[in-house]
């Protein structure tokens, strides 16, 4: 990126030092160039206008991304720094003892260069509790919950990430603890402060603040559950803490690549990937940004041309008194120029401002999905940095002096006869209308019978169903078939537009006045074919974005808005998940020995005990007991007919050791059906007697489609109990006392060591005003590309009314009234804009379900609703026809002023 936007601007640098060197050169070409500019203030300004919003539209798009990639990255240098994967000494099967010793690292060591290359490490002692500032009376006053604590060698952490170490003293006494500015902030502690330490079934320990360090790398790390903050005790008092007498809990890694036999968690890389999710949306405004550059070339090009045009006699006329064609060119290429740098300009200004008016709105949506997902807590600043910048100056200048340059090169090009005699090509290209017509009929129906195809049958589910099994490619066959409706459709309509004209102006005949009208609204489009096509495409493109983005935010909108949170859950409204084996009799006891829950608001209860499975990261070995059987509200995609129903299935496998139920995805390519035995482990098979059916709203929480077995089994299938964690589950009787129910038990399991508790309802809330405000974001800038389209109309009007100013006069000279002529021009802007308007609605609603099919292909039919807005593209339509209108009217009315005298003059 920074490499790229530096060639460009470069380039852009270069052409404009040739452009002040020419103006230096040939100060008399200058002076032309600027005097053009100036004596056509309007369209100077409406061009300037309707030039610098695709400007601003790429340089907010890549400001907007340059500033979440920013936060993220000062994100992983302060809470991650040199560490990439965490290895755990719970389940290694390398090690002999219940931690690491110091005569494991070296053998890991070896492993990792063997596996990686060079890695450095330091061994830890980490774990999670609570840290409370105390009151006069002793009691806590306020709370940091689910707190990352570790300690290690400074010698180690030095070596490690030097960078890290600098803040840190070099010795700690046992009562001593150093916090991360985070934790003194919430806390609000300083150095010399007392805080107190609570873990679960141990007396407080009261410890003295030594230092509070800004988070960096080992300062900042959270471990694999992501605590809330960091802190540091020697290690000592960490192992004592644990019932240690030597040894570690944890290696920390600068490597993310596996080592053979050990078993890692790479941190790194699995925040990064959860929070990709995040910057897989700014494409969007980037593919907003980037369609409005398209329009914005299509309005350039046509602006340009209708220059060359209106000029065209007066070019002729330089010409013809000694101008040869470089200077012709030159002359334009400096008018470019001038467009060039003062649009760019003002479009990059206005691009940041735009930029930090949507990254306002967005960075607290993304802090709150992120950390209702991901229990990540990033935040988001905005960024201005010089590279996305010169990236949007430069994509300006180069596009609009490209722009320029092929139209100097055409006029450069043309006889100094034909410059003169501009109404004689009129004339020809009136006489080569007949001789095209066959043609012309051919390629319209052969280009409609494309785009039928194309429309009928890629948005139909067998389609899309058969396409989705080639993965690699299903994405790219999509966008591909997009573009060639989008291509075939507007060819269709630029062939077709003699015959749409031709069809109108019949339809009137009975009207003789408005058969006059049309047919002189009419000529003028289809004796500048490229410039009607021109306008027609930039029309479309205009439109496309807003049926897109209308059609996606509808479904899409639905289907977040129709998940419910008990569905995700098996049928309960709260979830929190501990390293501690807990079963349901426990938590019953936590809940009811409380004095902050309110008793007579819980439902049921519900521990599952859980076990990853394998080597699957996604998969989990569920223990389940009575009371989960009971309450659950899981559905089972097949059953053993030996049972009635769901219910009796899930009792069974919670009262026999021998039965479990799995999940519907396959495992190890497999995919197994009821009665046959499935292994868990070398030796440990059960029967399969139910198969869980998929819920795709329990993604991310813990994990429906897997394995369920008895509750009792769990230990002995793990082995070392560090292995296990267990959900707790909590149904409320009155879900709209969920809010309140829910902080109640947060504070009780905060106290005992249980963070953080989750409610399902929320997260789907939080991820739906995210999903909805970025789809919201992207028809906002659909929208302001609309306006630039109908601006440009009007910057097209305003010149064609400059252009046919001559032909104005005579016709008013030979009698046509003003009305008339006023009309012609409104219908002219009128028919072409409403053709791209229903070409971009249509076409982008198109492409929109192809989007929403290829996403849920995998599924069945009936798995999502298409939401077709008909109001909302109702009033998209009306709303862009009624400022075509407007915009059209304001040059129309111009006629008004036209004396024949004035006009007929103009030529001489």
């Amino acid at each position: 990126m920074s490499m790229l936007s530096i060639l460009l601007g470069s380039i852009s640098l270069l052409l404009i030092l040739y452009s002040f060197l020419t103006a230096w050169r040939h100060p008399h070409l200058w002076k032309m160039a600027f005097r053009n500019i100036r004596l056509h203030k309007t369209t100077t300004f409406l061009t300037i206008i309707g030039s610098m919003v695709g400007t601003s539209l790429i340089t907010s798009a890549l400001l907007l991304q340059t500033s979440i990639v920013h936060s993220m990255d000062l994100f992983f240098e302060e809470q991650y720094g040199n560490i990439y994967s965490d290895i755990p000494s719970a389940g290694q099967p390398k090690l002999e003892h219940p931690y690491f010793v110091r005569e494991d690292l070296p053998r890991l060591q070896a492993d990792a260069d063997s596996a990686s290359g060079p890695a450095e490490f330091v061994p830890t002692v980490g774990f999670y509790g609570n840290l409370a500032k105390l009151n006069d009376s002793g009691k806590p006053l306020i709370i940091q919950p689910h707190v990352y604590i570790h300690a290690f060698d400074f010698k180690d952490a030095k070596q490690f990430d030097a960078k890290a170490v600098k803040s840190i003293p070099k010795s700690l006494d046992g009562d001593e603890i150093i916090l991360s500015k985070r934790a003194a902030v919430h806390l609000e502690v300083k150095e010399g402060d007392e805080v107190q330490l609570v873990l679960p079934k141990q007396n407080p320990l009261t410890l003295t603040v030594k230092k509070v360090v800004a988070e960096q790398g080992l300062t900042g790390y959270r471990g694999e559950k992501r605590g809330t903050a960091t802190a540091l005790l020697s290690l000592n008092t960490a192992r004592s803490l644990l019932g240690m007498k030597e040894g570690y809990t944890n290696v920390l890694s600068s490597s993310n690549l596996p080592f053979d036999g050990w078993k890692q968690s790479y941190v790194r890389n699995d925040v990064k990937y959860e929070l990709d999710g995040i910057l897989k949306f700014t494409p969007f405004f980037l593919i907003a940004s980037l369609n409005a550059i398209i329009i914005g070339v299509a309005l350039v090009l046509n602006i340009f041309k209708m220059i060359a045009d209106e000029r065209k006699q007066e070019l002729g006329i330089l010409r013809a008194v000694g101008m040869n064609r470089q200077d012709l060119a030159r002359i334009l290429r400096l008018e470019g120029m001038l467009y060039a740098i003062g649009s760019s300009l003002v479009g990059v200004a206005a691009g940041a401002g735009l930029a930090y008016a949507v990254f306002w709105r967005l960075a607290d949506i993304f802090n709150l999905s992120s950390q209702y997902s991901t229990q990540v807590v990033v935040t988001y600043h905005f960024y201005i940095d010089a590279i996305s910048l010169l990236a949007g100056l430069t994509i300006g200048i180069l596009l609009i002096c490209l722009c320029m340059e092929w139209v100097a090169r055409r006029v450069a090009k043309v006889a100094i006869v034909e410059l003169l005699n501009e109404r004689d090509s009129e004339k020809q290209e009136a006489g080569q209308k007949r001789k095209q017509t066959g043609f012309r009929s051919l390629a319209a129906l052969l280009t409609g019978l494309l785009f039928t195809a194309l429309v009928t049958i890629t948005p139909q589910y067998w389609f899309q169903k058969w396409l989705a099994q080639y993965q690699g490619i299903t994405t790219f066959v999509n966008v591909g078939l997009g573009i060639a409706a989008i291509a075939t459709s507007i060819a269709f309509a630029i062939l077709c537009l003699p015959f749409i004209y031709l069809g109108i102006q019949k339809f009137f005949a009975f009207m003789p006045r408005m058969y006059g009208v049309l047919g002189v609204a009419f000529r003028y489009p289809e004796l500048n074919k490229k410039r009607t096509g021109l306008l027609l495409f930039m029309f479309t493109m205009v439109l496309f974005l807003t049926g897109f983005s209308g059609i996606i935010n509808a479904t899409f909108g639905a289907v977040f808005g129709g998940w419910d949170g008990r569905t995700a859950t098996g049928g309960y409204d709260l979830t929190a998940r501990t390293n501690r084996v807990l079963s349901t009799a426990e938590l019953e006891q936590m809940i009811y020995r409380s004095a902050y829950i309110d008793h007579n608001q819980i439902q049921s209860l519900a521990t599952v005990v859980q076990l990853p499975f394998k080597d699957y990261n996604d998969r989990y070995v569920n223990g389940i007991d009575a009371s989960f059987a009971q309450n659950n509200s899981l559905q089972l995609q097949k059953r053993d007919p030996a049972f009635s129903d769901d219910r009796a299935v899930w009792k069974e496998v919670a009262r026999n050791p021998d039965v479990m139920v799995l999940g519907e995805e396959e495992v190890d390519g497999k995919r197994y059906q009821i009665g046959e035995f499935f292994p868990l482990q070398p030796g440990v098979e059960k029967k399969i007697i139910g198969i869980s059916r998929h819920q795709k709203e329990s993604y991310g929480f813990y994990n429906f489609s897997s394995i369920w077995i008895k509750q009792s089994e769990m230990k002995t299938l793990a082995g070392d109990s560090r292995q296990l964690e267990s959900t707790l589950l909590i149904q409320v009787k009155n879900p709209k006392q969920l809010g309140q129910v829910a902080k109640s038990i947060e504070k009780a399991f905060t106290l005992q060591g249980i963070y953080p508790l989750q409610n399902p309802q929320q997260y789907f809330v939080a991820n739906q005003s995210f999903s909805r405000t970025i789809l919201s974001l992207l028809e906002g800038f659909s929208a302001l590309a609309t306006v630039v389209g109908i601006v440009g109309l009007m910057v097209v009007m305003f010149r064609a009314v400059r252009e046919r100013r001559q032909q104005m006069g005579m016709m008013r000279a030979i009698g046509m009234g003003k009305g008339f002529i006023f009309w012609s021009i409104l219908i002219e802007g009128a028919v072409i804009a409403i053709t791209g308007i229903l070409l971009g609605v249509g076409l982008g609603c198109f492409v929109g379900l192809l989007i929403i099919n290829a996403v849920f292909s995998e599924g069945t039919p009936d798995t999502i609703t298409v939401i077709f807005p008909y109001g909302k593209i109702l009033m998209y339509f009306v709303g862009a026809l009624l400022f075509t209108l407007i915009c059209s009217s304001i040059p129309a009315r111009q006629t008004f002023q036209l004396s024949p005298v004035e006009a007929t003059r103009y030529v001489s």
